[in-house]
């Protein structure tokens, strides 16, 4: 088992620099991208992003006699999720990723959940487990074929905040 952690963002476009906003003062690890007129500016915050196709090419990951298997990605960026799915398109078309677990809100603008939604169904990825601040906990009966039901269900607040998604061939592993 091994563990890879990088000082970077994640987004839709590889070499940006960002600049951090605070989401919420009481929690130190709640920064985001998103400029939205309530979060707060960091002085001196500007992150380098990059994408996660990016990341997986460096890594070798894509390569046709790559065996490499990622038993989890978990996406904390802070409502710009449906930007760091943008950004992964051949990572997570090439199934090699297991499971993936996310925050998704559902004040969260609808067209970025569907993009999420649509990112990874597309991509052969089922809503497995969803939960709230504690983790995703609940097992999920529906299979989701049209992202935009899916979408809806997340803003109609059907489910917490806290998704899990697998791969669907590993339901019958």
């Amino acid at each position: 088992t091994r563990i890879h952690s990088y000082l970077k963002g994640i987004g839709n476009k590889h070499g940006e620099q960002l600049k951090m906003y605070k989401v919420d003062a009481k929690n130190p690890g709640s920064f985001t991208f998103s400029q939205e007129a309530k979060f707060e500016e960091v002085e001196g915050g500007v992150l380098p992003l990059v994408t996660l196709d990016a990341l997986a090419k460096d890594q070798g990951w894509l390569e046709d006699d790559s065996d490499i298997e990622i038993a989890l990605m978990k996406i904390d960026v802070e409502r710009v999720e449906h930007l760091a799915l943008q950004g992964a398109q051949q990572l997570l078309k090439s199934n090699i990723i297991q499971n993936i677990l996310m925050e998704l809100k559902s004040d969260t603008p609808p067209s970025d959940l569907e993009a999420i939604a649509t990112s990874l169904i597309s991509s052969g990825y089922e809503l497995y487990k969803v939960g709230s601040w504690s983790g995703p906990n609940k097992e999920v009966e529906t299979t989701y074929t049209d992202p935009k039901v899916l979408a809806g269900d997340i803003s109609s607040k059907k489910f917490g905040s806290n998704a899990w998604f697998r791969i669907r061939e590993q339901q019958d592993k």
